[in-house]
C-alpha cells in the first residue's frame, strides 16, 4: 500500500486560521476585562465579542489568565515607539529618552503592578500564564528595542556587538529601583524632575558606550 504524502504545512484540513482573529480576541478581551474585571470575565463572552467560537479562542490562548496577561502586555508594548514609525532623522538619544519614559511609566502603572502581584499569588501559580506574561511583556519590549538598535547599527550610528543584550541592559537601567518600589507599594523615589534627569542620564550613558566613532 502506498503511503499518503504528509501535509507539508503541518496543519489539518480544516478551515484556514483567520489572520486577524488574534487581534479581535485581544480587543474583545480588553473590553471584557474592563467591564467585568478578571474574576467576572468569561471566555464565552470574549469569544462572542470577537465573533468566534470558544474552541477557536482556546486555540489561541490556553486559559483566561494567559489571555489576561497578553491583553495587559499588549497595552504596555503599544506605548513604546514603533521602529517603523520613527523618522530616519530622529536623534537616537531623544528616541531612547522617549522609550525610557514610556517604558518606566508602563511598568510602574497600577494595573501592571496588580498584574505582577496576581502572578505571585500561590493560588494563581500557572507556568503557562507566567510564560505568556514574560514573552508578551518584558521579552517583547527587549525585542522591540533590539530592532531599533539594529537599525542604528545599520546606519553606522552605533557599534553594538550584541543588540539584544544591549537592549536588555538599557531597559534594566531604566527600571532602576522605581519598578521595585512600585511593586512593594512604596512611594516613588524621585519626583518628576529628578526622574527626567535620571532617564536622560540612562540614555546619555548608553549613547556614550555604543556610539560609533
Amino acid at each position: 500500500m502506498t503511503a499518503k504524502p504528509e501535509n507539508p504545512s503541518g496543519r489539518g484540513r480544516g478551515r484556514p486560521r483567520d489572520a486577524g482573529l488574534r487581534e479581535r480576541i485581544l480587543e474583545a478581551a480588553e473590553a471584557e476585562f474592563l467591564d467585568e474585571g478578571l474574576d467576572g470575565a468569561r471566555m464565552e463572552r470574549i469569544a462572542l465579542r470577537a465573533g468566534t467560537s470558544k474552541m477557536a479562542l482556546y486555540q489561541h490562548f490556553a486559559s483566561k489568565m494567559v489571555l489576561f496577561h497578553e491583553v495587559r502586555n499588549n497595552l504596555l508594548i503599544s506605548h513604546l515607539p514603533r521602529v517603523g514609525q520613527l523618522s530616519l532623522d530622529a536623534d537616537p538619544r531623544e528616541v531612547l529618552v522617549e522609550i525610557a519614559r514610556h517604558y518606566l511609566k508602563a511598568i510602574t502603572a497600577p494595573a501592571t503592578i496588580q498584574q505582577l502581584h496576581l502572578l505571585c499569588q500561590p493560588r494563581a501559580k500557572d507556568v503557562r500564564a507566567a510564560a505568556a506574561f514574560f514573552d508578551s511583556g518584558p521579552q517583547a519590549a527587549v525585542l522591540q528595542v533590539e530592532m531599533l538598535l539594529r537599525r542604528y547599527c545599520d546606519q553606522d550610528l552605533f557599534a553594538i556587538p550584541s543588540p539584544r543584550m544591549a537592549a536588555e541592559q538599557f531597559l534594566a537601567m531604566v527600571r532602576g529601583n522605581e519598578h521595585m518600589r512600585a511593586f512593594l507599594d512604596l512611594q516613588p523615589g524621585r519626583d518628576a524632575q529628578a526622574l527626567d534627569i535620571y532617564l536622560a542620564s540612562c540614555a546619555d550613558l548608553f549613547v556614550r558606550a555604543f556610539r560609533s566613532g
